[in-house]
């Protein structure tokens, strides 16, 4: 039930995690200086900042534009209020939670290659964004956002993409046959 896809204001933008982890905050000063920096030429964009642990150097950046919120008190109800999540991420391992809950919410979430490593099925504009650079950061935002068929279609998928591999039913089935090849041997 809660993850119900919200309607978020067409221009905005998010980003959550923990910002006292090096390679969430080495990703965010990447975004803000090298994305964010072009995106806000364009009155039209909004950027939420938040994360536990906010590093004072972050609320520098705040504007009329870019919102630099520190910890939230919900996750799930603050990514419902935006229409795409950015995981800008260059290091660092591990399965990214937030980006299956935000691909659950029907969010376009738009990350580079290393922040989608482990989730399996990810596709480039397919049911998510995968890009590297600064360029193909502002360029796939800003289609995305401008693109409501294009941004319904991705979300849609990613959604779909998140129920299939990721919600019970689909554990417990991949788990039932792990345990099967177990018993009887693979």
């Amino acid at each position: 039930a809660k993850y119900k896809k919200n309607t978020a204001p067409s221009n905005s933008i998010c980003y959550l995690g923990s910002l006292d982890w090096l390679p969430n905050s080495e990703g965010v000063d990447w975004f803000i200086n090298n994305v964010w920096s072009s995106l806000q030429k364009s009155s039209e964009y909004e950027f939420y900042l938040a994360g536990r642990n906010m590093p004072n150097r972050f609320y520098k950046y705040a504007s009329s534009q870019l919102h630099v919120l520190g910890e939230v008190h919900d996750a799930i109800d603050f990514i419902n209020e935006h229409k795409v999540v950015i995981v800008p991420l260059f290091s660092g391992s591990g399965m990214r939670v937030k980006i299956i809950e935000a691909l659950a919410l029907g969010k376009v979430v738009i990350g580079t290659n290393l922040a989608f490593e482990g989730i399996e099925g990810v596709k480039h504009k397919i049911n998510a964004i995968v890009c590297d650079t600064p360029n193909q950061f502002v360029e796939n935002i800003t289609e995305v956002l401008k693109n409501d068929k294009l941004y319904k279609a991705i979300s849609d998928n990613g959604k779909n993409l998140i129920e299939k591999n990721y919600s019970i039913e689909s554990s417990t089935k991949k788990l039932i046959t792990f345990y099967e090849t177990l018993i009887h041997g693979a």
